[in-house]
């Protein structure tokens, strides 16, 4: 597996744009990249720790968007990202993330939907905007010479363009998680014990099945990714969740999710599952709690530390990259782990 630095992150963004956008010489009167992160906190981290790695190359910026169903709520403005990443992986957020890195033309989003509610609203979004988009880039292929011989822009009109991009852009990587928010939220529409998980269960499993068909459509020109539910230490040392948050459970809901997405194009994520196993029996022995950066949070029983959650952007960017990186002949062996 290849360890991607922030560097080397660029490089792949520069590669994947030059295959997605053929007709632009220049990356930066290109179309905007984006991948888009849909769930709860775990991608959460993924999110912060592949950010962290772009700090070194700035300029970063970001904001917040809150929402309520599927309304756009408060937006705040894009600021400088430096201060707001210090403090990221520290607080909890219920608002999407967005940071973008302006002179690769990278948009990258995490959207606050545990239960997948959100999502099939987002892909009918991007699937309705893929026709316009297509058509939008040919257009603005045929004005690439044209436009950069014009030094200045109305600045204005130029960040209603790119906010215009980034809002409605088909996001050319899409991982996706669940699960263990039905496991804990859940629970309380109902009584306890095994008729409460079968219930859980059941609906997860119908949410999944409605999902299928319309991921299947949207992974045939987009890489998809789902991303299996970890081990947590709460299965073992929670008692107040003991019924619901069981390690039986939580490979109930893994098998769910598996023969949900069978056949429809989407990869399943399954990798980091016996990375966590390992983490949670190493704090079993040795519980630790580096406070600086969260490299180990055996404190925190329903996430894994950055110790693995660097591992699992290692595994994201590989997927991600690789081929277009291979393409490019830019892979040297400086960046082999192993």
């Amino acid at each position: 597996m290849l360890h991607y630095t922030g560097g080397v992150v660029l490089m792949c963004l520069r590669a994947t744009f030059l295959h997605l956008y053929p007709g632009y010489r220049n990356i930066l009167t290109g179309p905007w990249q984006h991948w888009s992160l849909v769930g709860d906190s775990h991608l959460r981290y993924i999110f912060d720790a592949l950010t962290q790695r772009l700090r070194d190359y700035p300029p970063l910026e970001y904001r917040i968007i809150s929402h309520k169903n599927n309304s756009r709520g408060r937006v705040t403005k894009w600021s400088d990202a430096e201060d707001f990443l210090s403090y990221l992986r520290f607080d909890s957020y219920t608002s999407d993330i967005q940071i973008r890195h302006t002179q690769s033309r990278f948009t990258l989003t995490w959207y606050y939907d545990p239960l997948l509610l959100r999502l099939p609203y987002l892909l009918k979004v991007w699937m309705e905007e893929e026709v316009e988009q297509e058509q939008e880039n040919v257009d603005e292929e045929e004005k690439v010479d044209e436009e950069e011989k014009v030094e200045e822009e109305d600045e204005d009109e130029e960040e209603k363009v790119e906010e215009k991009v980034q809002q409605l852009h088909r996001p050319s990587l899409l991982v996706i998680n669940s699960g263990l928010h039905w496991l804990s939220f859940l629970d309380k529409a109902y009584t306890s014990g095994l008729e409460n998980n079968s219930a859980t269960l059941v609906m997860f499993e119908a949410q999944l099945n409605q999902l299928s068909p319309i991921l299947g459509r949207f992974a045939k020109h987009t890489p998809t990714v789902f991303k299996l539910l970890d081990d947590v230490q709460a299965a073992d040392t929670n008692p107040e969740s003991e019924e619901v948050m069981s390690r039986t459970n939580l490979c109930h809901y893994n098998e769910i999710t598996v023969s949900a997405l069978r056949g429809s194009g989407v990869k399943v994520w399954d990798s980091t599952l016996p990375l966590s196993l390992g983490y949670n029996h190493q704090c079993s022995l040795h519980p630790t709690r580096t406070t600086v950066n969260y490299w180990w949070k055996c404190h925190d029983k329903r996430h894994v530390g950055y110790v693995l959650v660097e591992q699992y952007v290692d595994m994201l960017l590989n997927h991600a990259c690789n081929f277009y990186l291979l393409v490019q002949q830019r892979i040297h062996r400086g960046h082999c782990v192993s």
